[in-house]
Order: structure tokens, then C-alpha cells, then sequence
């Protein structure tokens, strides 16, 4: 979890008068989706868009795996 990015967002929603469950409707996800995104546990980046429009807070860039030369064959 990502206390961090976790605090920055609540903090901006409070700020802003939106309730998560609001964003989540808003948005078209369930509350608790919205939860796990907003605390690092989940990706998605429709929803890290939709909260970034909202507070501002710029999501971490994902890191790429890069495939082995198993996974090809």
C-alpha cells in the first residue's frame, strides 16, 4: 500500500467536497475498486485518469517487465 499517494488523494477529494463513493459513481466503479486504486493495491489506468482529473495527483509511471526469451517460445 502507498500511504503516500493514498493521503495526497484523500486529502485533494476532501479538499474538493467529493466523497469516494461519489467518484466511484461518477466514474462507474465500485467503492471498493476505487479504494485499491487510490491505495496502490490495483491498477487501472481509466480510473487513475478520472482521478487525476479530479485532485491533480499524478499517478507513478508503470513499470514494463520485459519478457524473457522462455516466454516467446
Amino acid at each position: 500500500m502507498n500511504l503516500e499517494q493514498k493521503s495526497k488523494i484523500i486529502q485533494a477529494l476532501v479538499l474538493k467536497g467529493i466523497t469516494q463513493k461519489a467518484l466511484a459513481s461518477d466514474i462507474g466503479v465500485s467503492t471498493q475498486f476505487l479504494g485499491e486504486v487510490i491505495s496502490g493495491k490495483s491498477r487501472s489506468h481509466r480510473v487513475e485518469q478520472e482521478i487525476t482529473k479530479v485532485t491533480g495527483y499524478q499517478f507513478p509511471t508503470p513499470q514494463r517487465v520485459p519478457r524473457t526469451l522462455a516466454a516467446n517460445n
